[in-house]
């Protein structure tokens, strides 16, 4: 590969009296060399040259969308990402350019930032390029990043500079700003989004759904939570892992355990696992209540299904055999918890000297 420096030596070595200037070699040599121009950009950023030094330097460089997305896979690395959105900003001020590929990279937060900014500047986006931006979201490992920094309001403002500026949603852009205003704590303003969303002829779907189901959940509203996942089915919308999640825990916390059971039931019949978070509390809401051999025999289907419990788990399942006084019981989840290289909490040493003490006694 040659950058922009060696093609400069090059031309100053090969006898030629004239001094080229940069935007004439990237003309001569560069112009039919994809790769080349795409290190010649990345080394242009690296040394911080301005956006009129882009400009000058690639002004007859014909952007499109494979160089673009080879820039920005040279750029990828975090400590790239100042260079990356340099050039994003450069990019788009001189084509208008939509940025698909940054978003397929998973680079999110930059990308995100990228939209707010061209918004500002009156680029606007297309609803295409959006909505990738939306997909890396739901489809993200971790919950949104917007979420997670605290940048709803953000993400906000851009959705109702979208509808402000007549430009259509679709049922991914409004499912996003229910799950905001969900987040936000105001349902009422969601579910007048999610109205609308179904005025304008998009049709319901399982995130939305859940969306609601969370936060009547963590509300303690169990009656509206119970009806919306009757209406999912009923529909033909499939629940997923979080939808049970919320349910299971949901009815933990109010002590309807039976109905908690009924969902882990559920969940495994779809071949879905609970999240630790969830099965956990269900355990100490079940031994609490005297059903701790119900709570182990769950974790035994769970176990043959490849959930891992972690210390908290056992340490429920522990305390609640130590007040029916099954010494067996609990060694032989005290073992299994060492088998495993798990470590006894507070809890489950507690419990274990209860019962050894009452054994000897």
């Amino acid at each position: 590969m040659f950058s922009q420096d060696s093609v400069t030596r090059s031309v100053k070595n090969s006898g030629n009296s004239c001094l080229y200037s940069p935007r004439l070699l990237v003309n001569r040599f560069l112009a039919n060399d994809a790769n080349t121009v795409v290190n010649a950009i990345c080394d242009s950023l690296r040394r911080g040259n301005s956006w009129d030094v882009l400009s000058r330097n690639f002004d007859s460089v014909e952007l499109n969308d494979l160089l673009v997305k080879n820039v920005l896979l040279e750029l990828k690395e975090p400590t790239d990402a100042k260079r990356a959105l340099g050039f994003f900003h450069w990019s788009a001020q001189r084509k208008n350019f939509v940025h698909e590929a940054y978003a397929k990279l998973r680079l999110f937060e930059v990308g995100f930032e990228v939209c707010c900014y061209l918004a500002d500047h009156g680029f606007f986006v297309s609803l295409t390029s959006f909505n990738i931006l939306i997909h890396v979201v739901q489809k993200s490992d971790k919950s949104p990043w917007i979420l997670e920094e605290g940048k709803i309001e953000v993400a906000m403002a851009l959705l109702k500079l979208m509808l402000q500026k007549n430009m259509i949603l679709d049922a991914i852009a409004y499912s996003l700003i229910v799950y905001a205003k969900v987040r936000l704590g105001n349902l009422d303003s969601a579910m007048e989004v999610y109205e609308e969303m179904l005025k304008r002829g998009f049709i319901a779907n399982s995130f939305v759904y859940t969306s609601f189901i969370g936060a009547y959940c963590n509300g303690g509203k169990l009656e509206e939570a119970n009806q919306l996942i009757e209406e999912m089915e009923n529909m033909g919308l499939k629940p997923y892992d979080e939808t049970y999640n919320f349910l299971i825990e949901g009815c933990a916390k109010s002590g309807r355990v039976e109905e908690s059971l009924s969902y882990c039931e559920k969940m495994i019949e779809r071949g879905l696992l609970p999240s630790r978070l969830a099965f956990n509390k269900m355990v100490t809401k079940l031994c609490e209540t005297g059903a701790v051999k119900q709570a182990n025999a769950m974790l035994t289907r769970l176990l043959d299904n490849g959930f891992l419990p972690n210390d908290i788990t056992y340490s429920h399942l522990i305390a609640g055999y130590a007040r029916d006084n099954q010494i067996q019981e609990v060694l032989k989840l005290y073992y299994e918890m060492e088998y495993r290289a798990l470590c006894p909490g507070l809890l489950a040493f507690t419990s274990l000297i209860r019962i050894l003490v009452i054994v000897e006694s």
